[in-house]
């Protein structure tokens, strides 16, 4: 048998050193929040509020929490500003409504000067008694909003200047005494009449039915 000469080698397999891959995995990234800084109260601030209250001392009973009842018990039924309020609008319903109640007299002035028909003459009265109570409509309204004062003002000035005009006034003419007593004095009267009865509950709480009898007493 011929031998195998040639003598072929079997290729030797080199071991490679197989290196492992690292896999990282991909870092998700958290979008950090911004926490907003606060800060303390600045010293230009604090003098700002501490000149507020000295400006306005009604706003440190809210800052400082204190019992508003306990306040108005110790202003309401008493005091000098209570009693010249009750005064006040005695006086007023006395020439208001009271006024108005004494028409009759006019009445027959009227009449016996032949100014006009004795149904048309009545028409300066009913007027008159429509706008003392018709005002009361706007003049209730700026009462609730604080004009009180300005809303006595004008009325005052509207009542007497209609009330002046009817001394110099002829009786033989209809149209001025109705303009001056019927609308003049009647909406100058209701600016008036209305407010002084509604501003008693402003300073009375306890003894409300005493002022509010007093005020139509006058009427």
């Amino acid at each position: 048998m011929a031998s195998n000469t040639t003598g072929e080698k079997a290729p030797s397999v080199k071991a490679s050193s197989v290196k492992a891959e690292s896999v990282e995995a991909p870092s998700e990234k958290v979008p950090s929040k911004k926490v907003p800084s606060v800060k303390a109260p600045s010293i230009e601030a604090a003098s700002v509020r501490s000149s507020l209250i000295k400006d306005d001392p009604f706003k440190t009973a809210s800052i400082e929490s204190v019992d508003t009842e306990s306040l108005d018990e110790d202003v309401m039924d008493s005091g000098r500003r209570a009693w010249m309020t009750m005064i006040g609008g005695f006086l007023t319903g006395a020439v208001t409504f009271g006024y108005a109640n004494s028409f009759g007299v006019y009445q027959d002035l009227y009449t016996r000067s032949n100014t006009a028909s004795a149904s048309a003459i009545s028409w300066i009265g009913s007027t008159q008694l429509f706008f003392l109570f018709a005002m009361g409509l706007p003049a209730g309204k700026l009462l609730d909003m604080g004009h009180f004062r300005v809303t006595t003002a004008v009325g005052s000035l509207i009542y007497v200047f209609s009330l002046f005009m009817i001394s110099i006034c002829n009786t033989d003419k209809y149209y001025q005494l109705y303009l001056a007593q019927g609308l003049g004095m009647g909406i100058g009267g209701g600016l008036l009449y209305v407010p002084c009865i509604a501003v008693q509950s402003h300073h009375w709480r306890a003894r409300r039915a005493l002022a509010m009898g007093v005020v139509a007493t006058g009427e």
